[in-house]
């Protein structure tokens, strides 16, 4: 395990996965990230790479062949080692071996970086395609927020504020895929939190026009705000009466029932040449 620490915040990463597994704040004393509790959900805030979600059949095809890939990918699973680290801020890195090339056949090398800035946490991906030809791939955090925080609290004290005003359909899944069917779930910058809300499996947006979201109860002035500048889609989930919610952004999706496994024709996809560098941040921020 790696520790940050400063006068706000105490954060844990284990190098497996190089997940974040605890935001534990000082001031009143709380651990405000899901402590893994294997009964609901046996994590606590996963790296999505090189897939954000279900692939169709668990496959996809590439130049005519075929390859298994479990979902969400296979980072979260892999030992990534320690680049840098200070008092403050810690660098991980994870390149291709002969395992992952098996279920993914790009050379890559996947650096995260998790820095604290008083009371926030800066969280980065810098993906370089080490590779002779176009990498095609996903990447997506999800991490879970204790939710309710405090005993005397419900699901339903809570609420997501949206930093926009939406107007937004949730994308159904059926069995983990998309499936083409809608529903609103909200007009305005509330979005008021229930358990069912979360019967249909997450709550996944497209087009949002939002670049940060706070999760905020009505009884205690504790806030977590998520800010995801520049993702093109976002994840809100939970398990049934588990005492957590995931705010996850993503640069990329799950795969549609009809989807024909065409790696480079799969919604949401993102493209990087040899050589090239993809970078994306997202800060989560205690109120």
């Amino acid at each position: 395990m790696t520790k940050l620490e400063n006068d706000f915040l105490k954060i844990t990463i284990s190098e497996k996965g190089a997940e974040l597994t605890s935001i534990f704040r000082k001031d009143i004393q709380k651990e405000l990230l899901w402590q893994a509790d294997a009964s609901s959900w046996n994590r606590h805030a996963p790296v999505l790479f090189p897939f954000v979600g279900k692939l169709k059949n668990n496959s996809f095809k590439w130049q005519d062949k075929s390859y298994l890939c479990s979902q969400h990918g296979f980072a979260r699973d892999e030992q990534f080692s320690v680049m840098f680290q200070s008092t403050e801020s810690v660098a991980l890195k994870l390149s291709a071996s002969q395992n992952t090339l098996q279920h993914f056949p790009f050379p890559f090398h996947l650096e995260l970086g998790y820095t604290l800035i008083k009371a926030t946490l800066s969280c980065t991906y810098k993906v370089i395609n080490t590779g002779d030809e176009t990498m095609y791939f996903s990447i997506g955090a999800h991490p879970g927020f204790t939710c309710p925080l405090f005993e005397n609290e419900t699901l339903t004290d809570y609420s997501i504020m949206f930093n926009q005003d939406e107007y937004l359909n949730r994308h159904l899944l059926t069995n983990g895929l998309f499936d083409l069917r809608e529903e609103p779930v909200i007009t305005g910058k509330f979005l008021p939190l229930s358990e069912v809300l979360f019967a249909k499996d997450a709550i996944v947006f497209k087009n949002i026009r939002s670049s940060s979201v706070t999760l905020s109860s009505s009884r205690h002035p504790h806030k977590i705000s998520v800010s995801f500048e520049g993702f093109p889609y976002l994840g809100i989930w939970k398990k049934p009466e588990a005492r957590f919610i995931c705010i996850e952004p993503w640069y990329g999706l799950a795969d549609y029932v009809q989807h024909n496994g065409k790696l480079e024709e799969k919604e949401g996809i993102q493209s990087l040449k040899s050589n090239d560098i993809f970078e994306a941040a997202y800060n989560i921020e205690i109120h």
